[in-house]
């Protein structure tokens, strides 16, 4: 068995915590496969022994092993300064389920400027007769297609166009 020449260590607490996670059922897969990548490797198990037996890339193992790693001096030093009125099981493992966890992701930048949005819903603030259209209310499609004829976006949704208006608010369409 290949060893890992990386620097990933465990305290036998955090590997009893690793454990109880892998084995408690309301566990996540994703936090399941986590934790036995740091335990399988605390093991020397090599990259392609762990990756096989999860069924994860080696990319992922390499991964957590190094978040792991990065975060295993601070997880010593926390579990040394868990103070004895707290529950260290709770607190410590709280922390390891936070270094194992995906990390925030900002999302996908915003589809339509502020002034797009202000644009949509002062044109539905407009009667569709003043417009020069032959109805006399807005439906969501309606509006849709007028905004984009209009060129106030390229393209939209009848969904998006009723977001932006519960959201922003206008007249009832």
């Amino acid at each position: 068995m290949a060893r890992l020449k990386s620097a990933l260590t465990v305290s036998d607490h955090q590997k009893s915590l690793l454990d109880k996670l892998v084995s408690r059922p309301s566990t996540s897969q994703y936090l399941v496969w986590r934790a036995k990548i740091v335990l399988f490797t605390c093991e020397g198990r090599a990259k392609s022994y762990i990756a096989a037996s999860l069924g994860v890339d080696g990319k992922t193992v390499a991964c957590w092993r190094k978040r792991w790693i990065i975060h295993q001096d601070e997880l010593t030093d926390f579990e040394h300064d868990i103070s004895p009125e707290q529950n260290k099981d709770k607190v410590l493992m709280s922390r390891i389920v936070d270094v194992l966890s995906d990390a925030p992701r900002q999302g996908a930048p915003p589809k339509f400027t502020d002034e797009q949005i202000k644009q949509i819903v002062a044109l539905a603030c407009e009667e569709p007769e003043d417009v020069g259209l032959p109805i006399s209310h807005w439906t969501h499609e309606i509006l849709a297609r007028e905004v984009a004829r209009r060129g106030i976006v390229e393209s939209i949704s009848s969904t998006r166009v009723w977001e932006i208006l519960k959201k922003y608010g206008s007249p009832s369409t």
